[in-house]
């Protein structure tokens, strides 16, 4: 499951995500942090409508975004993305 962005408080928790339960659903789901733009879309549109909101640079304080979604609109490699561990990793790469 590709989880696309995510939304983190100020301690840096994870508190919410837009992933597959997200854009991957025939029908809305009401609990994301994308507002219903990627919902029930697939992954091509939903790639595509974040990459546009990480862009636009309007998206809200907090959010963060899959280092794959930023090298495909910055054109730059993993070791030059800006962050935390955690936030390198990302929730994906976080042991349950």
């Amino acid at each position: 499951m590709s989880v696309l962005m995510w939304k983190v408080n100020k301690s840096g928790n994870t508190i919410g995500q837009c992933d597959a339960s997200c854009y991957g659903r025939r029908f809305p789901y009401k609990d994301c942090i994308c507002e219903g733009k990627n919902h029930a879309v697939g992954m091509d549109i939903a790639k595509m409508n974040v990459r546009e909101l990480f862009r636009s640079g309007t998206f809200p304080k907090g959010f963060r975004f899959a280092p794959f979604v930023q090298e495909e609109v910055l054109d730059f490699s993993p070791s030059t993305f800006q962050g935390t561990p955690d936030e390198k990793a990302g929730p994906w790469d976080k042991s349950v």
